[in-house]
């Protein structure tokens, strides 16, 4: 009795191991929160972390506002740039630009100062 309890404790342990999903990556970003945007515009580093790396998974940016389109990818300095557009209005604006990297996602957020008057 006791060997055969052993036996169908040994294979649940390797049939859960075998079905351990290791192709979920961690990452994360060192700031989720950029405040006070010239409304001119300027290009913003979001720098990331991977933590748990994926062999052929890379970070991807994009954003639904049509402001955040201008992102462009720097893997090697372990960076995203984001160059919002320039603000002709006078409100303020915010907006989310989504980092990606092989099942993980972070919300990174951009609040643009409105024109000022002149």
């Amino acid at each position: 009795m006791a060997k055969r309890l052993f036996a169908i404790l040994a294979a649940c342990a390797v049939l859960f191991t075998a079905c351990d999903t290791a192709e979920v990556g961690a990452f994360h970003v060192t700031q989720t929160v950029f405040d006070n945007i010239s409304p001119e515009g300027s290009c913003l580093q979001v720098s990331y972390v991977i933590d748990t790396a994926v062999e052929g998974a890379s970070v991807t940016a994009s954003s639904e506002c049509d402001w955040l389109q201008d992102i462009h990818y720097y893997p090697e300095d372990s960076f995203v740039q984001v160059c919002p557009a320039l603000n002709e209005s006078t409100e303020p604006r915010s907006g989310v630009v989504t980092l990606k990297y092989a099942g993980a996602s972070v919300d990174v957020t951009f609040n643009q100062l409105g024109a000022f008057d002149m």
